[in-house]
């Protein structure tokens, strides 16, 4: 036990084969990333602009990859 009334667990992964050999291939990502503070800045809106900048970033861009952080606002219900 770890003194909180939870077990221990250990584990151990033992290698049985040869590793194989690494790739020496390379591959390139263009990231797009917004962490827009969602409710904070815009109240959570999609009629203020916000959609058409996010949109029009992206197009110019070209990312191969894109992630949004906090674009809606978040419950206050008590």
């Amino acid at each position: 036990m770890d003194g909180g009334g939870l077990p221990l667990v250990t584990t151990a992964a033992l290698q049985t084969a040869p590793a194989p050999a690494a790739s020496s291939a390379t591959a390139t990502y263009k990231i797009w990333h917004w962490n827009m503070a969602g409710h904070h800045s815009h109240l959570g809106s999609t009629t203020n602009g916000i959609i058409q900048a996010i949109a029009g970033s992206i197009s110019y861009r070209k990312p191969d990859l894109v992630s949004i952080n906090e674009s809606a606002a978040t419950s206050t219900a008590p």
